[in-house]
């Protein structure tokens, strides 16, 4: 996947008052998280350089390539995941690594499986849930928002996604992607591009999933019902 570089890079008030949400955001979860002040400092240092980075690049193709990096993500973070409850005792076979907290976990590619003995929950290539549930659902953002391509195109991308997003077991994710889910269908019915064939048939993928978020929730403790 290649980039589209501009000649020139426009810095506008938007991007300042983004990047500053952004940051804030960050360094106040990691502050309360007790996080140490180098780590933040490189963690906000490495974002500043991505967000000057972004901006040489078109918007578009950068959607393109985020959104797909994350779908690869979330489709083998799911075969992990799955290979976890099937055969846990494998997964300690696999090399073994801590963050800065000391937390342990086992590196698979590209999925980190971190030891539960209260609930198992999908993180991807984080350390935390909650932070795969922000980029799964900023990519669904991206592919309902901001992707041209057919609505066909698109059932297998929605479906991986919000199958990683149903076993990160995040009330945040769960609920920021039921929203996404039917504002899109509301600009999808309220769209003259797209047909009826099309919109029901995209509407009974979105029950589908909708409803086994919604069984799988209903069936948790109760301690487990509000994950970040």
């Amino acid at each position: 996947i290649f980039l589209k570089q501009k000649k020139h890079i426009k810095l506008s008030i938007e991007h300042v008052l983004f990047i500053l949400l952004i940051l804030i955001h960050v360094v106040l979860f990691f502050w309360l998280n007790g996080e140490t002040a180098k780590n933040i400092a490189i963690t906000v240092i490495f974002i500043l350089t991505t967000f000057v980075y972004t901006l040489s690049y078109d918007l578009k193709y950068f959607n393109n390539i985020f959104s797909k990096l994350v779908i690869l993500i979330a489709l083998i973070s799911i075969i992990i995941y799955l290979l976890a409850l099937l055969f846990p005792n494998v997964i300690t076979l696999l090399p073994e690594i801590k963050n800065s907290l000391g937390v342990k976990g086992y590196f698979a590619i590209l999925t980190i499986i971190r030891p539960s003995t209260n609930l198992f929950r999908n993180q991807g290539i984080f350390w935390e849930p909650g932070a795969f549930q922000t980029f799964i659902n900023l990519a669904l953002l991206i592919i309902f928002f901001n992707d041209t391509s057919n609505i066909r195109k698109k059932y297998y991308s929605i479906i991986i996604l919000y199958i990683a997003l149903i076993t990160t077991f995040s009330t945040t994710g769960y609920i920021t992607g039921i929203l996404l889910l039917f504002t899109f269908l509301l600009e999808q019915v309220l769209s003259k591009r797209s047909n009826n064939k099309n919109k029901y048939k995209l509407l009974r993928y979105i029950i589908f999933i909708s409803v086994i978020g919604v069984v799988i929730f209903i069936k948790l403790p109760l301690d487990n019902k509000f994950q970040v």
